[in-house]
């Protein structure tokens, strides 16, 4: 996994969950 500080992936996470909430995981 390329050089990723906890602030980007902590970022990356919240951008994938908004995107997949239409799914309805939580």
């Amino acid at each position: 996994w390329p050089d990723f500080d906890e602030k980007e992936l902590d970022k990356a996470i919240k951008e994938f969950e908004r995107r997949n909430r239409r799914f309805g995981a939580n």
